[in-house]
Order: C-alpha cells, then structure tokens, then sequence
C-alpha cells in the first residue's frame, strides 16, 4: 500500500515537471514570455475586492520610444477618477513608480517593447497588469493552448490516482477475505 502511495506521489510530480516543460515549449516555440504563460499566486478572486480599477492606457500601441503615455485610472464601478493609485512601470531591469493625480492620470516615456504597467492602491483590488503595446494574438492562443494542457494532465493524473485508489481497495478485500478463509 505504502508503495502504491509513493507510486501515485511520483506520478503526480511527473506529470507536474511535464506541465512545466510544457509550458517552456510553448513559450520557446510561440515567443511567448514565460511569465505569461505561469502566473504565479491564487486568482485575486479569491480575496474579497474592496474596490475595482479600471485602468486605461493612452495610447494602446506606441510607435516611438521616449514616446508620452498617459496612464489613467478609474473607480470600476462609480467612473470617478482615483487619486494617489501607485502606477509601477516596467521594462526589462528599468522599473519606476509615480502617483496618479486628483485626475487619476498620470504620464511617463515609452520605454518600448513589452512595457509592463502595474497599478495598485489600498483599498482596491489590484487590476491585471497592462502590457503595451497590447499582447499579440498569438501570445493570448499560446496561453489558451498551455492552460488545455494543464488541464488535461490533471485529468489524468485524478484517474491515475483513483485507479491506483481503487486497486489498493481490491487489494485489501482480497487480502482480508484470504485471512477470514
């Protein structure tokens, strides 16, 4: 029985380092990030929201670097502009903050390619990172494709592990009915 649990234990961290070589592939083969594809942390659903952020980027597809974007920030669901919202920008090593203003706004230089924009403020739920320019469409099938595959693997790994449940269950009523006999 002890043997079988390792058994199960193992399959289970087998099927875990496929996911993640999986997900290696993808992104090598796609282009994807790999930050994009494993996110890191339980859903922020889970946490009770004291509030919601909308956050808008002007503009969504920046042609030059050193370029003006204007980063704006809103109450979800009143539409008034939150003041004091930390925007965190960042780009390769490069990482900077700044502070909204009594307009919810404010602006920094484009850095280029794959700038990250975090925004975060007490009180409020923090929204989902804004990257510019926006993700390619095949970064966002890429992430499609990699979630199908964890969820598959582990629909293998709950049957592997419930076949194995159940023959450890056979095994001892066999076992008990020999000592009984």
């Amino acid at each position: 029985m002890v043997a079988m649990r390792r058994l199960v234990v193992i399959l289970i961290l087998i099927s875990i380092v496929l996911c993640l070589l999986e997900s290696v592939a993808i992104s090598y083969v796609m282009e994807v990030p790999l930050w994009y594809l494993i996110r890191v942390g339980p859903p922020a659903m889970i946490f009770p929201p004291y509030g919601e952020m909308i956050v808008e980027v002007t503009p969504t597809i920046p042609l030059i670097v050193g370029q003006s974007i204007v980063v704006r920030v809103v109450d979800k669901y009143n539409r008034t502009a939150v003041e004091g919202a930390k925007v965190k920008v960042q780009k390769d090593s490069l990482e900077f903050e700044r502070l909204t203003d009594e307009n919810g706004t404010t602006s920094f230089p484009y850095l280029g390619a794959t700038t990250v924009i975090m925004v975060s403020k007490e009180g409020y739920l923090d929204p989902e990172p804004e990257v510019i320019p926006k993700i390619p469409d095949s970064w966002i099938l890429a992430g499609s494709i990699n979630a199908l595959g964890w969820v598959i693997t582990g629909g293998i790994d709950l049957a592997i592990g419930y076949y194995f449940y159940r023959k450890g269950k056979n095994s001892e009523r066999a076992t008990t009915a020999v000592r009984k006999g």
